[in-house]
């Protein structure tokens, strides 16, 4: 990597690190990120996975007001109990019902504060620390996606599609904001193109794929979508490097197996307690969805094209480059069939979320097929134009994500018909940015909502 490319990703790192973390607060503290935020502390010091050390999870009458103890299965005889979505209570043992693999990948960013600083379990900086995380997962997806796109085009248009990739998409205004499954996915998935596209000059990288690959299922267990078809991709392309692909790839997988079996008695892990699928994994999903599927792609409060409209362009990457690289067919594939598995779930919209993040994990691809074509669309005025104003509308509504959204104030459930039911029009139209700045004396950092230029406190 010759000088211009290292300038280029240490500009990439600083730049992401910097923007994810300038608004002082984690946006979300969602249910579905709060075992992940705490985990990789009781690992560090109790050498567990339980959650027993936090009460403030599990004991808060807030929370259990909403989701009181209830039992959802036996595990070797023992009653499990859920509690508050995504922990589990059995034996006494409060442990994440959630994948962890975000978690253990997120632990040793946490080891400086936890044994130099000598932070409590319920100290105000762990929630931060998970965020700092998601931050990092994110930036290091954004140089993955570099370095992908530059082996096949040029430097410019990998440093181009990477800004847009972390800024006007959900990776600056969800994945990056708190220790969902989704910041490890994207670099996991992103390191994933790398190695296959190396692989294509350099067979040696093609086994190393499976390390990241059979990862990305650890922490996200959807992510076998893409696994099931980039390992066909390699038998397909790389069959004399294919035992050895399997080689890397089993350890993980056998270790999630092995995780999923001891803790919860079942290979679907944790997930098989959730809410969903309480009564079967077959009410939780519909054999086709029309309104899941146009409401993951083009709805006023979860589309993708509607929150990112510049990754529009993808379909005319995939379309140009089908048989230009054998890669892109099985990515275009992974893409398409994440896409269609997502809009069959029974809340294929992800909960209380801001837009798309449930098609998060295939933003990497999405991107990379741009690239295709970016040439084309710089070298023609009209094209030129609409992309150029298409990224900056998609940079405009992850700034409202990233500023507004308060994963509370609006709880519109789709389908929805029109703008004013979304969420962007309701962050839009009565503008409060959420301000937070450190307090110094309370040791913490104190966030208050401010009517727009007024600077009152929204109270």
């Amino acid at each position: 990597m010759n000088a211009g490319y290292r300038k280029d990703v240490l500009l990439i790192v600083l730049l992401s690190l910097f923007i994810y973390n300038i608004n002082l607060r984690v946006i979300y503290r969602s249910s579905d990120a709060l075992p992940a935020e705490y985990l990789p502390y009781s690992i560090l010091t109790e050498g567990d996975l339980d959650l027993n050390e936090f009460p403030q999870l599990y004991e808060n009458p807030n929370i259990t007001k909403e989701y009181p103890p209830k039992p959802v299965g036996a595990i070797r005889g023992e009653t499990l109990y859920r509690l508050h979505y995504s922990i589990g209570l059995l034996q006494g043992n409060y442990s994440s019902l959630y994948p962890i693999g975000s978690s253990l990948l997120a632990t040793p960013l946490y080891v400086i504060p936890v044994f130099l600083l000598s932070i409590p379990p319920d100290s105000w900086m762990i929630p931060y620390l998970a965020k700092f995380s998601a931050a990092v997962f994110c930036a290091l997806s954004s140089v993955f996606l570099y370095l992908a796109i530059a082996e096949l085009y040029s430097r410019k248009t990998a440093f181009h599609m990477s800004l847009a990739y972390a800024f006007a998409t959900h990776t600056f205004s969800v994945a990056s904001q708190d220790l969902w499954q989704h910041a490890a996915t994207q670099m996991l998935l992103a390191l994933t193109l790398l190695l296959l596209l190396k692989a294509q000059k350099d067979k040696r990288f093609a086994p190393l794929s499976g390390i990241p690959l059979s990862l990305s299922v650890f922490v996200r267990p959807t992510n076998a979508i893409f696994a099931f078809l980039f390992i066909l991709y390699v038998f397909h392309k790389h069959r004399n490097q294919f035992l050895k692909f399997l080689a890397y790839l089993a350890p993980i997988s056998f270790t999630l197996a092995y995780y999923n079996l001891h803790y919860f008695n079942t290979l679907l892990g944790g997930y098989r307690f959730v809410e969903e699928f309480e009564h079967g994994i077959g009410s939780y999903l519909n054999f086709f969805n029309p309104v899941g599927l146009l409401g993951v792609l083009v709805s006023f409060d979860r589309g993708i094209f509607f929150y990112s409209p510049f990754l529009v362009y993808a379909l005319w990457g995939i379309r140009r480059a089908w048989r230009k690289n054998v890669l892109f067919p099985y990515a275009a594939l992974a893409c398409g069939a994440y896409v269609y598995f997502t809009s069959t779930l029974t809340d294929w919209w992800g909960g209380t979320s801001f837009g798309y993040r449930v098609l998060s994990d295939m933003l990497p691809f999405m991107v990379f097929f741009i690239a295709e074509v970016y040439d084309a669309i710089r070298a023609d005025i009209g094209h030129r134009v609409v992309f150029t104003f298409l990224v900056a509308a998609s940079v405009f509504v992850q700034l409202v994500g990233f500023l507004l959204y308060d994963a509370g104030d609006v709880t519109s459930i789709p389908p929805i018909t029109t703008l004013e039911e979304s969420q962007l029009y309701y962050y839009l139209h009565d503008v409060r940015p959420i301000v937070c700045t450190p307090d110094w004396a309370a040791g913490n950092i104190s966030c208050r909502k401010t009517i727009l230029f007024s600077g009152e406190e929204d109270v």
